[in-house]
């Protein structure tokens, strides 16, 4: 064989190697649920409504106190009763009304614990707080609850199993930074709650994600029926959904403070919080 063609088919080899290899990475993040965050962003993305500027008239809804201009529908009445939002046509609108969508997005794939959390070993946190545990750190599972609008994001790294858990709402300060510390590559990320009234902030959320790369493991969304729970054990990777989680399976306010006395950093820029 020539030179020439002996380094074709090499270079054929290595090529055909590639793609083998791709095609398992795919496979792959398609076990743990990759390839999903698009499909969600699509699910959640809340379309405006286009008013006709016929069907609306601008009013002085202050009552006789600070002057408010809002604007008020034509045809429903209904009204901002504050400038610069939008008209809520929901539910009494011949014209605008939109049929919100009641029905849960859950997708991909989770290791549903098989045993009760145990108290011992578990913490929780609150609103607007963060939380990062690992194999060295005095608890092993971190979770929150009572997340109706709000939003549970949580990412595990798989090679060191350091984990991160936040419980975001709208005020909530720049909620992704703590988690950019979380390679893309080896961490799998959940997603919980939100509702119909907070599509908009869960899609804000799906797209940080994608624009820093990260794909979602699985994810249980727009939930109108449940304060949603979520809680992840660092060392096994298995994961608590809702009824799964209960309010006493964390430490109460007393013993939280004086766990977190001992291992808690305060950040005040985030409002959140980070066990150590």
């Amino acid at each position: 064989m020539s030179v020439s063609r002996k380094c074709k088919k090499n270079l054929s080899k290595k090529r055909k190697n590639i793609k083998r290899n791709t095609k398992s990475r795919q496979k792959l993040r398609n076990i743990r649920g990759g390839g999903i965050i698009d499909e969600l962003i699509n699910l959640t993305d809340d379309k405006k409504i286009i008013e006709d500027p016929n069907d609306i008239i601008i009013i002085d809804c202050s009552n006789g106190n600070i002057k408010n201009m809002c604007k008020e529908c034509k045809i429903c009445k209904s009204r901002t009763y504050t400038s610069g939002y939008d008209i809520q046509h929901f539910y009494i609108c011949t014209k605008y009304f939109k049929d919100p969508t009641y029905t849960v997005i859950q997708k991909g794939l989770y290791n549903i614990a098989t045993t009760p959390i145990d108290k011992s070993r578990s913490i929780g946190i609150i609103q607007r707080e963060y939380g990062i545990i690992n194999n060295n750190t005095s608890k092993n599972i971190i979770g929150t609850y009572g997340a109706g609008p709000c939003i549970i994001l949580s990412m595990r790294n798989r090679l060191t199993n350091d984990t991160i858990l936040a419980h975001i709402d709208s005020g909530t300060l720049n909620p992704l930074k703590p988690f950019l510390k979380f390679s893309y590559e080896n961490s799998d990320v959940y997603i919980v709650g939100g509702n119909s009234t907070s599509k908009q902030l869960v899609n804000n959320i799906l797209n940080l994600l994608k624009q820093n790369k990260f794909e979602i493991t699985f994810a249980h969304i727009i939930d109108d029926k449940n304060s949603n729970s979520f809680a992840i054990n660092c060392i096994t990777g298995d994961i608590y959904l809702n009824d799964k989680v209960k309010f006493d399976d964390f430490p109460n306010a007393d013993e939280r403070l004086n766990i977190f006395e001992k291992f808690a950093m305060f950040n005040t820029d985030l409002s959140l919080l980070t066990i150590v």
